[in-house]
């Protein structure tokens, strides 16, 4: 069979067209490069991106590759722009990196241009190249113009100075910088640009655990708190988000304490993504002892997320009660959002239904909840013939970790005749996942002669069909003709491990 030595994975008939469109297109490439250069602003763009489309294959690099002195002269004449963007987006190819190098010197230049627009793409391409350890000498000599840049006059330029310094900070070569750069950012966080009070939140939030720069970072947190009553939604998010960084360095929890009410009343915030980051916030502070009895108090509004119009807050807080419920102080206080995941999983969005059964699932292990969690069984099992492969998915995780336990090996066996008949399923995910599940159950559940058609389903799966791989096979052949390994024994991890 032919295949194109360039496009070799493509099958013979497309590699061949693939090749005949790339030779039609190679002579028009230099027309392209000349294009970046147009006075008209929309057509450097449709040149750019162009440019960056054909610049990952292998076939147009030497064409696109004169486009680089081109661009080095532009940035010597004026500094325009669109050579800058067009350099930062090469950059991500290999072959075209040493070429770049010798470019990052006008780039540098162009951080003192009086014009914003060069400015700030200038500042965007410098934080782009500094990922590569290549370019880091040759841009260190940049950073005190770009720590300038924080007080620009204009809110973009100011907007990416913060974000290229967020970048910057986030290798060794440039951390010593930080340090005189955070005074510049605690200012930004009074800006009146909501983006510019964004970067800025973003930019101290990397920084949190760095203890160099602690002490300086402190004075930040009662601006950060006061930004939760922020106007807009972006600022609030960010700054609940900047908390949760805060919270977790024992150094700042004492200061951080005092937001926790706060954050609580962003549960009722108007927009979804602020209550969402409210409840991933509470969960995320509540492992550290110095918050547990403050978050406690927050616990009945996090319930009652659960019953949220929006799926991305349901799912937070069906997962904010998951991590609380491995902890003994939260168990009373969770116990009400059990009735609520119960009514779940009969909803009409699969998302919900699914997070309902992790929860479920996740709140099964504590033995607080065993009396709770066997009245769902009987809906877990109704889950298992959803028309919804997800949920499906999330009910046969659920009766794993069911498995896992002796208590529940009854009240999980009515299960069997609905896994065996989704064995004959011809969605190969579907069967992958079930066996995954039936080699969960103990063989004081599942019956020999069902593991028997087990066993010949996995050999059917690998030898005909190819899902799944032999060393998989294997693990599962061996637990399931063992005839005492329980359902935790596999390969000493939990099976819920392997969905």
């Amino acid at each position: 069979m032919y295949a194109s030595p360039s496009l070799p994975n493509l099958p013979w008939h497309v590699s061949t067209f693939a090749a005949v469109f790339q030779q039609a297109i190679r002579p028009a490439v230099n027309s392209v490069n000349q294009l970046l250069m147009d006075s008209h602003w929309p057509v450097c763009v449709a040149a750019i991106d162009c440019v960056a489309s054909l610049a990952g294959q292998v076939a147009f690099q030497q064409n696109i590759r004169p486009v680089i002195p081109l661009l080095m002269h532009s940035l010597s004449v004026d500094s325009h722009p669109t050579a800058i963007r067009c350099l930062s987006i090469l950059w991500e190819q290999t072959v075209f990196r040493e070429d770049i190098q010798t470019a990052i010197a006008s780039v540098n230049k162009s951080l003192s241009n009086s014009r914003s627009d060069v400015h700030q793409e200038a500042i965007r391409c410098l934080s782009r190249l500094a990922s590569q350890a290549m370019f880091q000498p040759d841009i260190e000599p940049a950073i005190s113009f770009v720590m300038e840049s924080l007080t620009d006059s204009v809110s973009e330029v100011r907007k990416a100075a913060i974000q290229c310094m967020f970048n910057l900070t986030s290798f060794d070569v440039f951390r010593k910088d930080s340090k005189s750069t955070i005074p510049l950012v605690l200012e930004s966080l009074t800006n009146s640009e909501w983006d510019v009070r964004v970067a800025a939140i973003k930019c101290l939030s990397s920084l949190t655990a760095r203890a160099a720069v602690q002490r300086d970072i402190r004075p930040a947190i009662p601006l950060i708190m006061e930004l939760l009553s922020d106007y807009d939604s972006d600022v609030r998010q960010a700054s609940i988000e900047c908390l949760s960084s805060l919270g977790a360095q024992a150094t700042f929890q004492q200061d951080v304490l005092p937001a926790i009410f706060m954050v609580e009343n962003s549960l009722n915030d108007s927009h979804g993504k602020v209550r969402r980051a409210a409840i991933e916030c509470l969960r995320d502070l509540a492992v550290h002892a110095a918050f547990q009895t403050a978050i406690l108090q927050t616990t009945p509004l996090v319930v009652e997320s659960l019953s949220d119009l929006e799926p991305d807050v349901y799912m937070a807080a069906s997962d904010c009660i998951s991590h609380f419920g491995e902890q003994v102080i939260f168990q009373r206080a969770i116990r009400s959002a059990i009735p609520l995941l119960l009514g779940s999983l009969s909803d009409c969005d699969v998302r919900r239904t699914a997070a309902a059964i992790r929860c479920l699932s996740t709140l099964e292990e504590q033995a607080v909840f065993e009396q709770d969690i066997r009245s769902a069984i009987v809906m877990v099992l109704e889950s298992l013939e959803d028309q919804d492969l997800e949920v499906r998915k999330a009910a046969m995780i659920c009766l794993i970790h069911l498995a896992a336990k002796t208590a529940f090996e009854q009240d999980i066996q009515p299960a069997i005749p609905f896994l065996m008949e989704s064995l004959n399923e011809g969605d190969s995910d579907v069967s992958e996942a079930t066996i995954r599940c039936l080699s969960s159950f103990s063989p004081r559940v599942l019956p020999p002669r069902d593991r028997e058609i087990i066993i010949l389903r996995i050999l059917d799966l690998v030898i005909k069909a190819n899902i799944l791989g032999l060393e998989t096979a294997v693990e599962y052949l061996s637990v399931l003709s063992s005839s005492s390994v329980t359902g935790s024994e596999l390969s000493g991890n939990h099976p819920g491990q392997l969905l």
